[in-house]
């Protein structure tokens, strides 16, 4: 489930850098990515210094495509993993790589995860760095809603998660907030999106915690890992259970 879902889910353009061998490094990002995902891949410097060998081969090669699609299997996991610190940082590190694959499936999910970090990121900072990083969340989330105004349904419930944490670090109300979330689950449900329909619970769920609603918080988290294992993610559910 999860090797349809991440990388897979990548588009015939993955080896734009013109050669088999960037597209063989491209499948094993995506291989490593679900490694980690399932569990048979657990031990963290071990996948750092998979990542790693992987960006010195990118470097070698001179292949931005490759370069970028190294660093959104890295942001992919960090988001998933809850781990929006590190993710923050990893972005600092490899600047704007769209432009390898601006037109593609990762283009787009790297604008997303990019957008949803630096919303995370600014609800739990000061107020010089929050208007820093949302500032840098609003830009990725305008080209989010540009594309789907231009009706790329791949990217409704993407822009409707990103909404909720906006209001979320615009503080507005609680219900408004919520509506949010159930339209991502709702949309992210019926377009197929199983992965994104357990981050918008989780989410939602980290929501309430936060807002001390223990039964909604522990309804979102159900649904949450329910998804979750359903998509064959067992160490996330591990952290969650």
């Amino acid at each position: 489930m999860i090797d349809q879902s991440v990388g897979l889910q990548n588009d015939s353009k993955s080896e734009s850098g013109g050669t088999l061998k960037a597209g063989m490094f491209i499948v094993k990002v995506y291989l490593l990515v679900s490694k980690v995902l399932v569990g048979t891949s657990s031990d963290e410097g071990e996948v750092s210094t998979a990542f790693d060998s992987l960006l010195w081969a990118a470097k070698k090669m001179s292949n931005q495509t490759l370069r970028g699609h190294i660093y959104t299997g890295q942001l992919e996991l960090k988001v998933f993993f809850g781990d929006f610190k590190s993710a923050l940082e990893l972005l600092i590190e490899a600047g704007d790589v769209r432009s390898g694959f601006f037109a593609t499936f990762t283009g787009l999910r790297f604008t997303f995860l990019a957008a949803l970090t630096y919303l995370k990121s600014a609800q739990s900072c000061d107020t010089r760095e929050r208007r820093r990083w949302k500032k840098k969340g609003l830009k990725s989330l305008k080209l989010i809603r540009g594309w789907v105004k231009k009706e790329n349904v791949n990217l409704e419930h993407s822009l409707l998660i990103l909404d909720a944490e906006l209001a979320v670090l615009e503080r507005k109300r609680s219900a408004y907030i919520e509506d949010r979330y159930k339209s991502a689950i709702q949309t992210a449900k019926v377009n197929g999106f199983l992965q994104d329909q357990a981050l918008s619970n989780e989410l939602a769920s980290l929501y309430f915690a936060g807002q001390g609603d223990v039964t909604r918080r522990g309804s979102y988290m159900k649904h949450a890992i329910d998804c979750y294992s359903e998509w064959g993610a067992l160490a996330k559910v591990d952290q969650l259970t």
